[in-house]
C-alpha cells in the first residue's frame, strides 16, 4: 500500500469520530463530548488537508438535525480549531506551482471518477460492458455511476424517510468531501491516487446503508 494513503484512513476515522463527538453532544449534552470532537478536530487538520471539512460537515449536521442556523455555540467547538490550524498552514512554505481551479472537462472526467464509488455494487457489470460492447473505462465509470445514483433516490423516495438528516447528509457529505478533488486536481493524478475516494466512499456506503 502506498504510505500516503495512511493518512487518508487516518483523517478519515477522525473526521467520523468527531462527527460521532457531536452526535453524542447533542443527545446528552455532556461538556465532554464537545472538548473531545475540538481535539479531533484539532488532530484530524494536522493529519491531512481534508480536517477542514469537520466544520462544515458538522454545521450542516446540526441544521438538517433540526438545531437550525442559531446554534452556533452548539457548533463552536468543532469550528474554533480552525483558528489555531490555519495561521500555521499560513505559515507553511510554498511552491510556485499553486493549484488553480479545473476547467469544465476535468471537472467532468474527476466526476465521473470520484461517482464510481457509488456504484461499487454494480461493478461486476464493468468488465462486461468493456469487453462485450467495448466501452472504455471512463464510460463505463458513467453509466453505472448514473444507474447507482438513480437506484439510490428511488429507493429514498419509495421509502419517505421520516429522518431527514438521515436521507440528506449522506449526499451532502458525497459532494463535499469530492469538491475539493473535483474543482482542484488534474485528472492523470486521480487515475493512480484511489486513496482519494477513501473518504468520499464513506458517502457512498451511507447511502446504500439508508437506503436497504
Amino acid at each position: 500500500p502506498w504510505v500516503t494513503a495512511v493518512y487518508h484512513l487516518l483523517v478519515t476515522t477522525l473526521i467520523l469520530s468527531s462527527l460521532v463527538a457531536y452526535l453524542k453532544y447533542s443527545d446528552t449534552r455532556r461538556v465532554a463530548w464537545p472538548i473531545l470532537g475540538a481535539v479531533l478536530t484539532l488532530a484530524a487538520l494536522f493529519t491531512q488537508e481534508n480536517g477542514v471539512l469537520i466544520p462544515p460537515l458538522v454545521v450542516l449536521l446540526a441544521w438538517l438535525s433540526g438545531h437550525g442556523w442559531g446554534s452556533w455555540r452548539r457548533v463552536l467547538p468543532w469550528v474554533a480549531p480552525l483558528l489555531v490550524w490555519l495561521p500555521m498552514w499560513l505559515l507553511i512554505p510554498r511552491t510556485t506551482s499553486e493549484l488553480g481551479l479545473n476547467q469544465g472537462e476535468t471537472i467532468g472526467q474527476n466526476m465521473a471518477w470520484l461517482l464510481q464509488g457509488v456504484a461499487f455494487p454494480f461493478t461486476w457489470a464493468g468488465g462486461w460492458l468493456r469487453d462485450v460492447w467495448g466501452w472504455n473505462d471512463l464510460r463505463t465509470a458513467v453509466a453505472l455511476s448514473l444507474v447507482a445514483l438513480s437506484g439510490v433516490a428511488f429507493i429514498q423516495f419509495r421509502l419517505r424517510r421520516s429522518t431527514t438528516a438521515l436521507v440528506a447528509f449522506p449526499w451532502a457529505w458525497s459532494l463535499l468531501t469530492g469538491l475539493p478533488t473535483l474543482l482542484l486536481l488534474p485528472f492523470a493524478y486521480l487515475l493512480s491516487s484511489p486513496r482519494l475516494l477513501t473518504l468520499t466512499a464513506v458517502g457512498a456506503a451511507w447511502l446504500w446503508a439508508g437506503s436497504i
